[in-house]
């Protein structure tokens, strides 16, 4: 029974963390978008799915090291995963802004040329 409680608890701070911080992403990421012109320069092409896909991959690996690295070191789950080795962790976090970034470079390549 305490297993269930902690995996639920557990389940329940994941839902928040992912609900904070991607909800804090994407006001800043709305304002991003009204500033350069809106989400219209796109266009609906492919890139508006390349777009959204780096940066949502991006998030999500970010989301994945805080987790694993800090909130899970006092989670009810913690002895069921280790945290990421220090060069693994450094690895996911530069691959997370790196795609973050690049759809940016898009996005401004897109508002710049079009």
């Amino acid at each position: 029974m305490k297993n269930v409680l902690g995996f639920i608890f557990e389940i329940l701070r994941i839902l928040v963390v992912m609900f904070v911080i991607l909800g804090a992403y994407a006001v800043f990421n709305s304002y991003v978008l009204e500033w350069l012109g809106g989400i219209h320069i796109l266009g609906g092409s492919w890139l508006e799915l390349v777009f959204f896909l780096l940066q949502a991959g991006g998030i999500l690996i970010l989301i994945t090291v805080f987790y694993r690295n800090k909130l899970k070191l006092s989670g009810a789950m913690r002895e069921y995963q280790p945290p990421f080795a220090p060069e693994t962790a450094r690895k996911m976090v530069i691959a997370g802004i790196a795609a973050i970034a690049v759809s940016y470079v898009i996005l401004f390549a897109l508002a710049i040329f079009s």
